[in-house]
């Protein structure tokens, strides 16, 4: 029966709080290297990866220039979406609520 499953969401893991601000002890993340990984990571694709190929027969570069161009593009890209990750962990909302604050 349906009335014998009832589990509760905090012991899945699952998020029940809303847009209300988390208090300072709940907040985590609030570091850049925590959200430059999960961004980097996100942005490390195969689609990212095959459209930084392109580089070796449009721009000539060799194989290892065109890694080395695939990695530094990402981390320049992740690197601003990270720092302003941080904000939302320091200011105790989400980050998609911090810009109906500002």
């Amino acid at each position: 029966m349906a009335s014998d499953t009832i589990s509760i969401p905090e012991e899945h893991s699952i998020e029940t709080q809303g847009i209300e601000r988390v208090s300072s002890k709940a907040r985590a993340h609030v570091r850049i290297s925590d959200n430059f990984t999960i961004w980097f990571s996100a942005n490390l694709v195969i689609s990212t990866v095959a459209l930084g190929a392109i580089a070796i027969p449009i721009f000539g570069l060799g194989f290892w220039d065109s890694v080395a161009a695939i990695m530094l593009f990402n981390i320049l890209g992740s690197l601003p979406v990270a720092f302003f990750s941080t904000m939302g962990p320091k200011l105790g909302l989400r980050q998609m609520t911090i810009t109906r604050f500002s």
